[in-house]
């Protein structure tokens, strides 16, 4: 094959590797931040190398092939998400074509922001650079809140299933954007259920249990667990309810369908709805 003319360019398979890597691992960082989504930055970390694994891989092949255009623009950023996403919700197809959607207008908005501040030549140095400010920008919307945080939507109210061992109930919840409570030991979202709405929920000794709390039982039957779940009201009034580990929540309202997993479930003597419409209020991480 006569090559003369052909204009060839060099490429470093390190280099290459080192730069998808930290572009990878930055939008991942976003990503996580605007889907509400928590993940491990282990997690983070394995589902950026086979981000970037497999962009190296993808190099070797024709720029033409239809093979690399499907593997390059939705298995890869497919197998990516999958990894971040998995073992917090459960996914579907449609859900993962919905963040696929939403992975590319973030890496849209990260690339033009690099073209824009460095042109179209980036060093290594100002890749470097511009991930610390990436990391920055994501820490600010960590303390800030998400994106899908700002819309109010505190009159929403959702048909909820909650999820224990081979237990499950069902009943109607409201968002509630200030029950920001977590289970102080692992960090789990917590939700805020009114007593009577779990009575026929919950095993005769977690009810024993919660009525004697924050007493302790005289014998311990070997099998119920509960957990104190730190609260303040405002400000002015706090303690600590009981709370018990869920296996998953799933919330619905109309066609759309959200399932979050290992919560915990917080027992209030108190009412949490005057008219009595729903029974529990949900964390104001958990929408649809």
């Amino acid at each position: 094959m006569n090559l003369k003319g052909v204009r060839q360019t060099k490429v470093y398979i390190d280099i290459l590797f080192l730069c998808n890597f930290i572009m990878d691992l930055c939008l991942i960082v976003i990503f996580c931040r605007l889907v509400n989504v928590k993940s491990s930055l282990k997690r983070m970390i394995f589902s950026a190398l086979s981000g970037a694994v497999s962009d190296c891989i993808l190099i070797c092949f024709d720029r033409g092939m239809a093979l690399k255009i499907i593997f390059g623009n939705i298995i890869i950023p497919g197998i990516i998400i999958g990894i971040v996403l998995y073992g917090n919700t459960v996914l579907n197809v449609k859900l993962i074509l919905k963040y696929i959607i939403i992975w590319y207008f973030n890496a849209f908005a990260f690339g033009g922001f690099i073209s824009c501040i460095f042109g179209n030549t980036v060093s290594i140095y100002e890749l470097f650079s511009c991930a610390a400010f990436i990391a920055l920008f994501g820490c600010m919307i960590l303390r800030r809140g998400n994106i899908a945080h700002i819309g109010e939507v505190n009159e929403n109210i959702y048909e909820i299933t909650i999820y224990k061992d081979e237990r499950s109930l069902k009943g109607f919840a409201k968002y509630d954007s200030a029950n920001t409570l977590c289970e102080p030991v692992s960090g789990k979202d917590v939700i805020v259920c009114q007593a009577d709405a779990v009575k026929d929920f919950l095993t005769e000794g977690e009810k024993i249990y919660a009525g004697l709390f924050p007493k302790l039982p005289d014998e311990w039957d070997g099998k119920t667990l509960l957990r104190s779940i730190p609260y303040s009201s405002v400000g002015l009034r706090r303690g600590c309810l009981p709370g018990i580990a869920l296996d998953r929540v799933c919330i619905s309202k109309g066609r759309k369908k959200m399932v979050y997993k290992d919560c915990y479930l917080a027992i209030s003597d108190n009412g949490i709805s005057a008219d009595k419409t729903y029974g529990f209020l949900l964390n104001y991480k958990m929408k649809l």
